[in-house]
């Protein structure tokens, strides 16, 4: 399960920001918003976060894969023929 702690380690590290104490109070208290206007949304809400972030991660999913494809080109002949 991924829990706001790696949300915050992976922030940082990635893109250099924050790293003090009110940082990661202001990412947790981002993410507990999130969550409430979900919750308090109730499963039609649910349903429509859902319904846009769904495909969303999913062609974010098919970039990155093609990313990696394309960036091991040269390995691909061999693996078809293997």
């Amino acid at each position: 399960m991924f829990q706001v702690q790696q949300m915050y380690v992976i922030t940082t590290e990635f893109f250099g920001v924050g790293g003090d104490e009110w940082f990661r109070f202001t990412v947790g208290l981002v993410v507990a918003g999130l969550v409430a206007m979900v919750t308090i949304g109730g499963i039609k809400r649910i349903g429509k976060v859902s319904g846009a972030l769904v495909p969303t991660m999913c062609l974010g999913y098919m970039i990155c894969c093609g990313i990696v494809i394309v960036s091991n080109i040269t390995h691909v002949p061999g693996l078809l023929l293997s």
